[in-house]
């Protein structure tokens, strides 16, 4: 057994990122070793939907590959589906042919990979706008009941302007300014956060504050507004599993 031993893992330059959209991520790790000189001469990952990484649960195994890279190693396993959570371990060998022990399990977790995964509608909670006036931050909030436990959950949320999401009181994410800014004509970002521990068995409260941000905001050089729209909007899917193994 080698002293070498792969750690860090990352998915995609993050560390058990979830809501990705990249359908062959890309798998990464770094090395540490007792002795000086050590070098990794070959590498194995597997990848299983389960932390158990029994045989039938098993998505990819690499086998033994001779290599060292240890960056960039695509996804090569069967086709990801939606909101799927992939388990993944490495081990490596050394200069000497000698093997490591298997890493520690990190993970990954795909987002809503076609416009038909997603089941909720946009809300536009604004009436008639004047394009020229300041406009208060719409509040917006919906009751949500839930009567079993829940095992897990996501909220997929993203907007035309930007948005504070809460459940309970409890703010989502640490993230400002989100979902980021793009040229909302061609592209919008969502962000995937994992809430279940904010949420409660029976009632729950969702809510979001809406702002202005670089799509009708007074941003540019030119101290142009309206530059992708005048209408505020929110799209919001809360994703769950319950522990007897239903989802809604």
């Amino acid at each position: 057994m080698t002293g070498m031993e792969p750690i860090c893992l990352r998915c995609e330059y993050l560390e058990n990122p979830l809501g990705l959209g990249t359908l062959k991520p890309r798998l990464s790790w770094k090395l540490t070793a007792a002795q000086r000189g050590a070098a990794q001469s070959a590498y194995r990952v597997q990848v299983a939907d389960n932390a158990l990484f029994s045989e039938d649960a098993l998505v990819w195994d690499t086998g033994k590959v001779y290599s060292d890279q240890t960056v960039h190693i695509e996804y090569r396993g069967a086709p990801l589906q939606s909101m799927q959570r992939c388990f993944w371990r490495v081990m490596v060998w050394d200069q000497d042919d000698q093997s490591s022990m298997w890493s520690d399990t990190a993970f990954w977790e795909m987002g809503l990979l076609s416009l038909s995964d997603w089941k909720a509608a946009w809300i536009e909670p604004e009436g008639e706008v004047d394009p020229l006036a300041f406009k208060p931050a719409p509040y917006l909030r919906k009751i949500i009941s839930l009567d079993r436990s829940v095992a897990s959950a996501r909220l997929c949320i993203t907007a035309h302007g930007i948005y504070h999401a809460y459940i309970n009181g409890q703010r989502v994410g640490d993230q400002v300014f989100m979902p980021g800014v793009t040229n909302y004509r061609k592209r919008l970002q969502y962000q995937v956060y994992d809430v279940a521990d904010l949420l409660y068995e029976k009632e729950n409260c969702l809510g979001v504050i809406l702002g202005d941000g670089w799509y009708r905001g007074q941003i540019n050089a030119n101290s142009n507004r309206n530059t992708f729209g005048t209408k505020l909007a929110v799209l919001a899917q809360l994703y769950v599993l319950y522990e007897d193994g239903t989802h809604e």
